[in-house]
């Protein structure tokens, strides 16, 4: 699902991308201008050329917010289980446990690298009941 700070706009000759994590950014952004320019390249000029720009980037900021949620409960969320909260993925860390361990590295590796199941409040729930 798109938030509203999330667009793609097409206008005559005009082609505006992006949104609020493009601006904030710069390896968001650079993703955004070569999947565009790569599209471009290719010959495309509809608004239509451009949906799998939409639907790549839709569910790269779906990943994007996932783990922004994950680090946010797992570390800095206002709770009497904050502190077991943090061994909890920690211990998860250190065993680069298969649900906990891609959601951390796609903060730096991009979040289109975090599998598509692991996109699930569950993992969430899991760190919020430590």
């Amino acid at each position: 699902m798109l938030c509203q700070a999330d667009f793609l706009t097409i206008a005559e000759s005009t082609l505006e991308f992006g949104g609020n994590a493009t601006r904030h950014t710069k390896p968001i952004a650079m993703r955004d201008a070569r999947i565009v320019r790569d599209l471009v390249m290719d010959g495309a000029r509809q608004p239509t050329d451009f949906a799998p720009y939409a639907e790549e980037r839709a569910s790269r900021m779906r990943r994007l917010r996932f783990a922004a949620d994950f680090v946010s409960v797992s570390q800095a969320e206002e709770c009497d289980n904050l502190t077991a909260r943090r061994h909890l993925v920690a211990e998860k860390m250190a065993a680069m446990d298969p649900e906990v361990f891609p959601i951390m590295i796609g903060l730096f590796a991009g979040p289109e690298t975090i599998p598509d199941e692991l996109v699930d409040d569950r993992v969430i729930e899991e760190v919020r009941s430590a």
